[in-house]
C-alpha cells in the first residue's frame, strides 16, 4: 500500500481508537473487565495487523498503548512475538506463510495462558 491509502485506512480508524483510548479504557485496565479477556485478544490480534506497513497506533493514544503493553505482558511477550513473528518480519503479508501445526501450537499456549 501507498502512503495515501495508509494515511486514508488510519483516517477510518480513529474514531475507534479514540473510542477505546477515552472511553473504554478509561475506566478500566482491559475491554470487558478487570483482566485480559477474550475481547481484548481479538482486539490485540486486529490492532497488530498494521504494524508491518509501519504503522504506530498507539503515539496517540497513551491509554490504548498501556492496554497493550498490559495484554502483552499477561499474554507473555515470547507467545506474542512466536505468533506474530511471521507477520512482523514480512513486509508484505502475502509472503507471509503459516505453518499450521504451529497455529496449534499457539492455540494451545494461549489456552494454557488464561487458565
Amino acid at each position: 500500500m501507498d502512503a495515501t491509502q495508509v494515511e486514508q485506512l488510519l483516517g477510518k480508524l480513529t474514531p475507534a481508537l479514540g473510542h477505546l483510548d477515552q472511553e473504554l479504557l478509561a475506566a478500566r485496565p482491559f475491554l470487558a473487565s478487570g483482566q485480559v479477556s477474550l475481547e481484548d485478544l481479538m482486539a490485540f490480534m486486529e490492532l497488530m495487523q498494521p504494524s508491518p506497513v509501519g504503522c504506530n497506533l498507539f503515539r496517540d493514544w497513551p491509554q490504548l498503548a498501556a492496554w497493550w503493553a498490559r495484554v502483552e505482558a499477561a499474554l507473555g511477550p515470547e507467545l506474542v512475538q512466536k505468533a506474530h513473528r511471521h507477520v512482523l518480519q514480512s513486509q508484505d503479508p502475502q509472503e507471509a506463510q503459516w505453518d499450521p501445526q504451529m497455529a496449534q501450537k499457539l492455540a494451545q499456549l494461549v489456552k494454557e495462558q488464561l487458565r
